[in-house]
């Protein structure tokens, strides 16, 4: 094997099963998408990637839109409404939120690199990393971080969690202080943002507001209401000190710093990652796979000793 390029994707499926990355990076086989898969996150990613380069979000939307939508059918174009709705909504309400906070110097969007992954010795190899920087900000103290936007529908405080062992941001940071070449690297702001749209309250039969204690919203979304139906907010308190104290949030930054002796780590272990792919050593991993996996079926049918040239010519294009 020459040159090895690798990108999170393709070490994420690795890992995952080595016969679904065989399938993919070797037969280059992609699965046919018969429904095109509609998502808030994908399109929210793309507005901010507009609004972090200075361009107009809204008109960045319609021209998305357009592009997403030409080779879709009419009940697809139907849902896909919702979800351009909801994420225009998301990213004003993103933008509004962070309007009185520190301003960002924005150093880089969606910035493509191609990075060597050097042995353990410190040398050139004749492996790479490639991906895309979703951002690259000195915040108001002049740090420098990597900005991951995470897009979630669950509770922010809950997913926060898991964070600090995310993987493709660990090896976009090792990627980013390669590029900078020496200038200091603080770590990666998470930037969380819930995909549900805070809950409107509901207007009773007798024209107030229902006080329901678990509602899913804010303390703005709920005054807003409020003024919206001519009400008074004295009337409003008690629900509005338990919004208040719950404190749910749609928009939150996680910062984890990472030292010099973390980042070395991680870039041993992307070198580590390679030699074990140049060994070509290929084996399936069952547990690697969501239900209604085509490349699952494939598997399926190898093992069962089935001819697969059919199944792939139905099933699969070749990249």
């Amino acid at each position: 094997m020459g040159t090895l390029d690798l990108s999170y994707s393709q070490i994420k499926t690795w890992k995952q099963c080595r016969k679904k990355w065989y399938y993919k990076y070797v037969e280059k086989l992609e699965a046919i998408q018969r429904i095109h898969k509609v998502e808030v996150g994908k399109y929210g990613h793309h507005l901010l990637e507009q609004y972090y380069k200075g361009e107009d979000w809204i008109k960045a939307s319609e021209e998305y839109w357009l592009e997403v939508t030409k080779d879709m059918f009419q009940e697809e174009m139907d849902e896909f409404v919702e979800v351009r709705e909801q994420s225009e909504d998301m990213v004003k309400r993103y933008i509004d939120h962070y309007d009185q906070e520190g301003e960002w110097r924005i150093q880089a969007v969606e910035e493509k690199f191609r990075v060597n992954i050097p042995t353990f010795k410190n040398s050139p190899s004749r492996s790479f990393l490639r991906g895309i920087l979703d951002l690259v900000v000195l915040d108001e103290t002049g740090e420098m971080w990597l900005v991951d936007h995470k897009f979630t529908g669950i509770d922010l405080d809950k997913y926060e969690d898991g964070l600090v062992m995310d993987e493709q941001a660990n090896y976009y940071l090792w990627a980013l202080r390669e590029l900078l070449d020496g200038f200091a690297i603080s770590g990666i702001i998470f930037n969380l943002i819930k995909t549900k749209t805070p809950t409107v309250p509901k207007v009773l039969k007798n024209g107030g507001l229902s006080k329901a204690k678990n509602i899913d919203t804010t303390y703005e979304v709920y005054m807003q209401a409020i003024e919206d139906n001519g009400l008074d907010p004295n009337d409003y308190q008690d629900i509005l000190g338990i919004i208040q104290e719950a404190d749910k949030q749609f928009f939150k930054r996680h910062k984890v710093y990472r030292t010099n002796y973390e980042i070395d780590l991680i870039g041993k272990e992307l070198y580590a990652i390679c030699q074990d792919i140049r060994k070509g050593i290929i084996y399936p991993n069952t547990g690697g796979y969501y239900n209604n996996d085509p490349f699952r079926e494939l598997l399926i049918m190898e093992q069962k000793g089935m001819d697969t040239e059919f199944y792939k010519e139905h099933n699969f294009n070749k990249k």
